[in-house]
């Protein structure tokens, strides 16, 4: 119980010291969050998953390894400790907008209403429900729509249901500023703010959710009469989906004119305003449901920054190793860069995705080959513009994730459906990924001729 509230407060505090020490510009407070955040893992280390262990692990000791030859251990891991905060804020900001989601009668009328479609619509709304509350609250989304797929016991059903959330899920990344790739990615390539990105996004993960949509209908739309909805089909109604509606609008509105109004990263912003939009969200549920909003934050809220252990641990590690991996290729004889740049962007683009592709599907988590490829190739050696550059990635971020075996993603879908998460992720998932990867491949060739 002791080591529960350290580790929840060590999270709380570093994630206020680092909003105070990028507002006001004071490193020192940079310095202590860091202190603090290496005392979590260190309280919490034996607590983290083995597959985490082994991968944050190897990151960093191959980094430190590279640190050590470049003679430069200690500010090399350093700054891989410091770039690693924001993220760590986007941790939490997630962690608090989880709470009131499940606790909301519009958002459960909603999953009510997705879940008991009859055949024929479920995909198609079940994939549109994943993406817009994935969107806002990650993979929240998935235990408030995942009742759908629990009581399936046809395989080829439960398969394409599985299909369905998660494509629109993946699909989110292509936009969303309340994705960890999507910050990642924006923050590593700074010409392209997410203002810019946005219009773009949203207009390919629409595509890319029809285009799944049509894929489903035309190839694994069989023996359709094998499930049905769980209950009888909810009646339609209006008022809980423009509640909804409003709560996510409110959100993202709040987020990006505190992010325009202050100059601040998304990543601040949203940490600013996710606490109290949180507290004001539960307030007002309260009015009418009889929650206990200080015990809420307490065990749905304070109590879960401990569980952020394995994300933290892999999120450093994989930070680290980039710093230290960019600062071994500057510094090589190797022309790996000159090699990589001198090629047509229109080449270069598609080596991005598919070796995207290829890392995520043998395990790699996206944030580490987003990070490497980062420290070698950028929109300027490439002569890709910002805007596509940083499409490419964070639109590829959710394709990878959905086909790798080891992501958050599938790791829990494998725990729904008490499938192998390399089924899912190489048999379900992948037929999608590599469809969805060529669609969006089309359009950023498209957009790369006209620019």
């Amino acid at each position: 119980m002791l080591q529960e509230k350290t580790s929840s407060g060590l999270f709380f505090c570093l994630s206020l010291l680092t909003i105070l020490a990028e507002v006001l510009e004071l490193e020192v407070l940079a310095d202590i969050a860091i202190c603090l955040a290496l005392g979590f893992l260190v309280l919490e280390f034996r607590s983290i998953g083995r597959l985490p262990k082994i991968i944050g692990s190897s990151l960093l000791i191959l980094g430190a390894g590279l640190a050590f030859y470049e003679h430069s251990l200690v500010d090399l891991i350093h700054t891989g400790l410091r770039k690693t905060l924001p993220f760590l804020l986007l941790f939490a900001s997630v962690t608090w907008l989880q709470a009131p989601s499940s606790y909301s009668p519009s958002l459960l009328n909603v999953r009510r209403y997705v879940v008991n479609q009859p055949s024929g619509r479920r995909f198609l709304f079940l994939s549109f429900a994943a993406h817009l509350l994935g969107a806002a609250f990650n993979l929240a989304s998935f235990s408030l729509l995942s009742p759908m797929i629990k009581h399936v016991n046809d395989p080829n059903t439960k398969s394409r249901l599985v299909r369905a959330m998660s494509f629109g899920f993946g699909t989110a990344t292509c936009w969303s500023p309340f994705f960890v790739g999507t910050v990642i990615v924006l923050s590593l390539v700074p010409k392209a703010p997410w203002t810019d990105v946005a219009p773009y996004g949203i207009s390919i993960g629409l595509v890319l959710l029809l285009l799944g949509w049509m894929f489903d209908r035309i190839y694994f739309r069989k023996n359709h009469e094998a499930y049905q909805a769980t209950a009888t089909p909810a009646r339609f109604q209006i008022t809980p989906f423009l509640k909804t509606l409003l709560v996510l609008s409110l959100l993202f509105a709040s987020v990006i004119l505190v992010s325009e109004t202050l100059h601040w990263k998304i990543s601040i912003s949203l940490a600013v305003v996710a606490p109290i939009f949180s507290l004001i969200w539960l307030l007002t549920i309260s009015t009418k449901e009889k929650l206990r909003v200080p015990t809420i934050i307490y065990e749905d809220i304070f109590k879960n920054f401990r569980s952020l252990r394995g994300e933290t641990f892999l999120f450093m590690s994989a930070n680290i190793f980039g710093v230290c991996f960019s600062s071994f290729i500057q510094h090589t004889p190797l022309d790996i860069q000159d090699t990589l740049a001198s090629l047509s962007p229109h080449v270069t683009l598609i080596l991005i995705m598919v070796s995207f592709l290829f890392t995520s599907a043998i395990g790699l988590h996206p944030v580490i080959y987003v990070v490497v490829l980062t420290s070698i190739l950028s929109p300027e050696n490439t002569g890709i513009p910002p805007l596509i550059f940083a499409l490419c990635l964070i639109s590829m971020w959710g394709q990878g994730t959905n086909i790798s075996p080891l992501s958050a993603t599938v790791i829990y879908l494998s725990g729904v459906t008490k499938q192998s998460n390399f089924k899912i992720a190489w048999r379900w998932h992948s037929p999608f990924s590599l469809l969805a990867s060529i669609m969006i491949a089309i359009i950023l060739q498209l957009l790369l001729l006209i620019q």
